[in-house]
């Protein structure tokens, strides 16, 4: 713990963050330039290392430091787009995304002052006085807040998550920047309903900004939970929680990273098939999920249990969708190819009827649900997962005529989050057993696709 009386350092001298679009858009647009230097720098330095055994200078390395900094600094979308190149298999150098992943839970903070200024203001009183112990220093930040240890005078352990000031701002300015986002929706595909997909990205993210919505969220998952053997959600501690102050009972245990390389294989596996549990029986039996996976979201406790972390950004889907969504993976797993392009329609799937290749498709699919197809083993790679990736978003066939609708734009960045978590962890198990009983609950099962197919 630093005193007031030391000298902070240039991170602490942070007091706000920058709101105003012309500037975040130059900020934006000078890291999305240094990473395309930093990329070409290090595919560079791969190749001398690989064929002439030669190492580069670290330029690269510095850069890719640096684009890491000002994507912390900044927060809202930008850092939020760090954190997704940090862990989906995109086919990105190595170096990068190791660089990145810091973004996952670790972040330039705002100063100890600023965060207490928040406390002072939704609690009535300074920190150092609410609890009985309070840690200044932050132990996780992330792109809406920062997260602190502290105890309540009863003795109960907690982690406070502070929000940082004026970010709802900051991430208005970065969602006005429509035609950056166009961009992006431009370059999966030409049919994608643009204005569905930028509504979606405003409500969920803007959503974040609101603790006390969070805290309802969580509060719903903890009741969902309560009893499972091995997935734990923090308990809210409701009356102390504000739209910028949220409080949790502190959850302990190791870091995705720390566990991923120490872990045995056993133990992997494991946590594997309680993440995918996590996410297919909130979505197909209470209709809602938490949007966002990634690695900074998981805490891995004794016992093999998973403490599953952040609920800013959830997904209540339609009853609907989730009959249908059900459907389309059943007549994948029962062969049912005509039953299977209806429901592709009917979802939202196809932008132009006319050009759609419902054969490419077809097989889209059934690369994406090979894990389910047979009834053996699967072993989650990140080749497997860069190439499923591939297959929808830069090798699609159908680029010109595939519709991402509404409903499904976080739902897909769950499932290649999901995929790429699995890689990480290379997560090897029966996943067809896991995923047919939310699938089927008690009706008879199909029999697996025969070995040699679609492999």
């Amino acid at each position: 713990m630093v005193s007031r009386k030391q000298k902070a350092s240039p991170r602490d001298e942070q007091r706000r963050i920058s709101t105003s679009r012309a500037n975040r858009t130059l900020k934006a647009a000078a890291i999305s330039a240094r990473l395309a230097t930093a990329a070409i720098k290090s595919r560079a330095a791969d190749v001398m290392e690989r064929h002439f055994r030669a190492s580069a200078d670290s330029t690269e390395s510095r850069m890719a430091a640096s684009v890491l900094e000002s994507m912390g600094e900044m927060k809202g979308l930008v850092m939020k787009l760090g954190q997704v190149l940090s862990y989906v298999d995109l086919n990105l150098v190595p170096g990068l995304r190791e660089v990145l992943a810091g973004l996952q839970d670790s972040a330039p903070p705002m100063s100890p002052e600023v965060s207490e200024q928040v406390i002072i203001e939704d609690l009535g009183t300074p920190p150092a006085e609410f609890f009985a112990r309070w840690a200044r220093r932050p132990f996780a930040s992330a792109s809406i807040g920062q997260v602190h240890r502290g105890q309540m005078h009863d003795g109960t352990e907690v982690a406070v998550k502070v929000q940082y000031p004026e970010i709802a701002a900051a991430l208005e300015a970065d969602l006005r920047n429509v035609s950056v986002l166009q961009l992006l929706a431009s370059a999966f595909n030409r049919a994608v309903d643009r204005g569905a997909l930028l509504a979606e990205l405003h409500d969920r993210l803007l959503e974040e900004c609101d603790y006390l919505r969070e805290a309802a969220y969580q509060r719903e998952f903890h009741a969902f939970y309560k009893d499972h053997p091995y997935i734990v959600v923090p308990e809210v501690i409701s009356e102390y929680s504000t739209r910028r102050v949220l409080i949790s009972k502190l959850i302990k245990g190791r870091r995705f990273k720390e566990f991923a390389s120490n872990a045995s294989q056993r133990e992997r596996n494991h946590a594997g098939e309680i993440i995918h549990e996590f996410i297919f029986r909130s979505i197909f039996q209470y209709g809602i999920f938490n949007c966002d996976p990634h690695p900074g979201n998981y805490l891995f406790l004794s016992q093999g249990q998973v403490a599953f972390l952040d609920f800013g950004c959830v997904k209540r889907l339609p009853p609907d969708l989730i009959v249908k969504w059900r459907a389309l993976i059943r007549a994948a797993l029962e062969r049912d190819r005509s039953r299977f392009d209806q429901l592709t329609a009917q979802i939202g799937f196809v932008g132009n009827r006319a050009s759609f290749d419902f054969d490419y498709n077809w097989h889209m699919f059934m690369y994406f649900y090979r894990p389910f197809i047979h009834d053996r083993p699967f072993k989650f790679t990140h080749e497997y997962a860069a190439e499923s990736f591939a297959n929808l978003l830069f090798n699609n066939k159908n680029r010109r005529s595939f519709n991402i609708p509404k409903d499904t734009v976080f739902l897909n960045r769950l499932q290649w989050g999901m995929y790429s978590v699995l890689a990480e962890l290379g997560a090897e198990t029966n996943w067809r057993r896991l995923i047919l009983p939310f699938l089927y609950e008690g009706e008879a099962l199909p029999p697996p696709y025969p070995d040699g197919t679609f492999e």
